[in-house]
């Protein structure tokens, strides 16, 4: 009688039953029974990691990438990832700076099968534009997940985290948290950063912003030929 005071204790309903409304809408509602809750399989602590991010650069895409570390299926949808800048590595965090998204909140609630990947871009295509009027990417393929409020640099040192709710408590758990701080780690633009989630421990190591290292790629170099061939 005194937790539905709270607005954390409320909770949406089971996917069934699914009633229309006079328009012919559906709505998924429970009216003339109980109240109860939609069960969902979020995370718990360390059964996701950050993994891989890409800092904001001039005409470079932005965007970060989770994977399971589970055996299970688990939801995202309703998540919270959330980035705030540091004093310093390892230091205090700035509140001012807090940037939040809610995961699900641009489209379907996202999924992450046993062992998979998301990717979770600013843009509808990893090379960061829009798809052109042809309907594609310019390169690479159209992203499944997308986030408009967070905002990555690379020029100071940040936290970002991934918080999920507890069933039937109303409260928000740590997933996962890493550190970054693109200057003093030496990334280069156009370079994202990236952790080997393979490393026992790693959920805690991915912590550390000197466990992770920044991408690498071949450098093309073109062979000079001579006139005669």
């Amino acid at each position: 009688d005194l937790l539905n005071d709270d607005l954390g204790n409320w909770c949406l309903p089971p996917l069934e039953p699914e009633y229309l409304s006079s328009d012919g809408l559906p709505f998924i509602a429970t009216p003339g029974q109980p109240g109860a809750c939609l069960e969902r399989d979020w995370p718990s602590s360390g059964e996701v990691l950050i993994s891989e991010i890409m800092v904001q650069a001039l005409g470079i895409p932005e965007w970060f990438e989770l994977v399971s570390q589970t055996e299970r299926d688990v939801d995202l949808g309703g998540c919270e990832m959330r980035r705030v800048r540091l004093d310093e590595p390892g230091g205090n965090e700035d509140s001012s700076t807090l940037q939040t998204h809610q995961l699900g909140s641009l489209g379907e609630p996202p999924e992450l099968p046993a062992g998979s990947v998301r990717v979770f871009s600013k843009s509808n295509c990893l090379d960061g534009t829009e798809p052109l009027e042809t309907g594609t990417c310019l390169w690479g393929e159209d992203v499944q997940y997308t986030y408009s409020t967070l905002s990555f640099t690379n020029g100071e040192a940040e936290r970002v985290s991934l918080y999920c709710p507890v069933v039937g408590s109303g409260t928000m758990v740590l997933i996962d948290a890493i550190e970054y701080d693109a200057i003093r780690t030496g990334n280069r633009s156009g370079h994202s950063l990236e952790f080997d989630v393979s490393r026992a421990e790693a959920g805690a190591l991915n912590d550390d912003p000197y466990e992770w290292c920044e991408a690498s790629f071949f450098d093309c170099v073109p062979e000079l030929v001579n006139a005669e061939g």
